[in-house]
């Protein structure tokens, strides 16, 4: 490795860090979601954090 170069297994991303959590979620929800991230064409894991997040940025005050 030259004194220049980038090691991304030590890379981070400052505030961006994964935190797992279990979320149970009824059977019409989960339906629900899976319809809609079959439209968009991405996961339910990413539909969920999509959702919330947009949530959250509308709460913030």
């Amino acid at each position: 490795m030259t004194e220049n170069s980038f090691d991304m297994q030590k890379a981070s991303r400052p505030g961006l860090e994964q935190k797992r959590v279990s979320v149970d979620f009824p059977k019409w929800m989960v339906h629900e979601l899976d319809k809609v991230s079959k439209k968009l064409g991405v996961t339910r894991q990413s539909i969920i954090k999509i959702f919330i997040s947009d949530k959250l940025r509308e709460e913030k005050y």
